[in-house]
């Protein structure tokens, strides 16, 4: 019978290199600007919906219409998100994300 440690045997950690200290900040960075982008992409939907309403009386549409205006763009949301994310995968991430950021209003 052949003892066995309790302790487990860990491979040892490569060290750090400058190449990937600047791949890590550059994640980063892009990550911060993914995040910008989202959080006004939120915010601009956030500060948009409680004005539609007046809004849409002001214009003179129904409550049906603003409602199913509404509906629509939420739907929208939930039909094109897959194909957003099969470009992704076909295409380059960071590209489609681009055109995501710009095309957004």
């Amino acid at each position: 019978m052949s003892q066995t440690t309790s302790a487990a045997v860990r491979p040892a950690q490569p060290e750090p290199t400058e190449a990937s200290a600047a791949d890590n900040k550059r994640s980063k960075k892009a990550l911060g600007l993914l995040f910008v982008a989202v959080f006004s992409t939120l915010m601009s939907q956030f500060i948009f919906l409680p004005v539609l309403p007046p809004l849409s009386r002001e214009l003179g549409f129904s409550e049906l219409q603003t409602g199913l205006l509404i509906t629509v763009a939420a739907l929208m949301v939930v039909v094109v998100s897959p194909l957003w994310g099969r470009m992704s995968d076909a295409w380059e991430r960071k590209a489609v994300l681009l055109v995501g950021v710009v095309a957004s209003p």
